[in-house]
C-alpha cells in the first residue's frame, strides 16, 4: 500500500506495476520520449529546480536543445534527457524550473 507522497513508480519496477509510466531505460535510448517524463511525474517523482540545456547546432541555422531533468523518487535519483518541444518548453514555464545553458563547444556554435 502506499503512504501518501510516496512515489507510485521506482526503478526496478515493471510496466505492469507501474502501468501509467512507460518504460525507459537511458542504457537503450539515450534521449527519452517527453511522455516517459510526463508519466514519471505523473508518478509522483519530484522535479530538481534546475534543468540544464545543451544546444546543438546543424550548421549556421539550425539547432536543437537538449534538456536534462533531474527527478528523485525517495533514494532514486535519475537525470532524463529530452528534446526541447513545446510540452517540455510549457513544463519549464509551468514548474518555474531555472533553464541553465551548459557551454557548448566551439564546433557546436555557429559559423
Amino acid at each position: 500500500m502506499l503512504s501518501a507522497g510516496q512515489p507510485k513508480f521506482s526503478p526496478g519496477q515493471t510496466k505492469t506495476e507501474a502501468p501509467d509510466c512507460r518504460h525507459w531505460c537511458p542504457q537503450s535510448q539515450a534521449i527519452a520520449p517527453a511522455d516517459v517524463l510526463l508519466g514519471h511525474l505523473r508518478s509522483g517523482w519530484q522535479l530538481s529546480n534546475r534543468v540544464l540545456v545543451e544546444v546543438h547546432w546543424f550548421g549556421r541555422d539550425r539547432r536543437t536543445e537538449l534538456f536534462y531533468f533531474t527527478l528523485t523518487a525517495g533514494s532514486h535519483r535519475v537525470c532524463m534527457p529530452v528534446l526541447s518541444n513545446p510540452v517540455v518548453l510549457r513544463l519549464v514555464e509551468a514548474h518555474g524550473l531555472e533553464a541553465v545553458r551548459v557551454q557548448t563547444t566551439p564546433e557546436d556554435k555557429p559559423v
